[in-house]
């Protein structure tokens, strides 16, 4: 008579709890560890979008390509020279 009471402060999924702790345990711990790996690729997919950001912008405004020039003219030229023939 004296365990019954005892045993009626534990419900039974506090029992399953007490049982399975290290499997509880171990779920925690893989879900902790995949968010750390979820966590570093996604600053990796970020910092290289933001990097290929800034490459096309580097690209597009500051890189200094040089016109051909002496071609067009070249061209120019013998266009001048087939309109006088």
């Amino acid at each position: 008579m004296l365990l019954i009471p005892y045993l009626n402060l534990f419900h039974s999924r506090d029992i399953c709890f007490m049982l399975n702790y290290k499997v509880y345990y171990s779920i925690l711990h893989k879900e902790i560890i995949s968010l750390k790996n979820f966590m570093i690729i996604k600053k990796f997919l970020i910092f290289s979008t933001l990097a290929i950001l800034g490459l096309m912008v580097f690209v597009v405004f500051f890189w200094d390509i040089p016109a051909p020039q002496n071609k067009i003219e070249k061209d120019l030229e013998i266009h001048r020279l087939k309109q006088n023939e």
